[in-house]
């Protein structure tokens, strides 16, 4: 009996022991007491119990374009000529032509164009001039003028012009009418021809003539 109160003291004698050992506080290595340094703990009632959304990527939305602006695209139109009413002696053009003989001794022709009395028609006005300086010729009755498809005969009396200055003989005025052309302008052929026969200035000339064209507005 005596025994086992021995070993019941010894062995309460070593639960205190071991007891008192686990209530010292620890030491570092360093000799800080970390005793006191208690764990960090977070309130429960602080913590966020909201589910945890992460942002979506931002992604650029499609480009969109205006549509393209359409106009009605009126419909295209032919320019017509515009005709002006008809009024009888409107001047139309003028001008003048000169023959090259070779020589000082030449025709030319000074013209105008109106409208003629018919619509569609222009009258052409021809004053008609021997250019020279001295000359001695005689009569001539087979001169020529011809526009478009009119022709008309002149005579020339006998000249004598002696001297050195130049001279501008007039050989009639004379007038035509002719159809216009279609469209903006008119141009009508035109002759003339002078028998000359004879020298002139060392030159030998038979005939002086023109060969050309005027061209006047519609």
């Amino acid at each position: 009996m005596k025994k086992i109160f021995v070993l019941l003291c010894s062995l309460v004698l070593c639960i205190s022991l071991a007891a008192c050992e686990g209530g010292k506080p620890s030491v570092t290595d360093d000799g800080n007491d970390t005793s006191n340094i208690m764990p960090e703990t977070v309130d429960p009632a602080n913590v966020s119990t909201a589910p945890v959304t992460t942002a979506e990527p931002d992604t650029e939305a499609p480009v969109t374009t205006d549509a393209p602006v359409t106009t009605d695209t009126p419909p295209s139109v032919t320019d017509t000529p515009v005709t002006e009413p008809h009024v009888e002696g409107k001047e139309l053009g003028s001008g003048f032509v000169i023959s090259d003989s070779g020589t000082k001794l030449n025709l030319l022709l000074n013209w105008t164009a109106v409208n003629g009395k018919e619509e569609g028609t222009a009258e052409i006005t021809v004053k008609l001039f021997l250019e020279c300086y001295s000359i001695f010729v005689g009569d001539r009755d087979d001169g020529e003028i011809r526009i478009g498809d009119i022709l008309v005969n002149y005579t020339t009396p006998q000249m004598e012009l002696p001297g050195t200055g130049f001279n501008e003989i007039d050989f009639g005025t004379y007038k035509f009418t002719v159809k216009k052309d279609s469209g903006k302008q008119t141009t009508v052929p035109v002759y003339a021809s002078w028998h000359f026969r004879g020298t002139y200035a060392g030159v030998p000339v038979e005939w002086i003539t023109v060969n050309s064209t005027f061209t006047f507005d519609n």
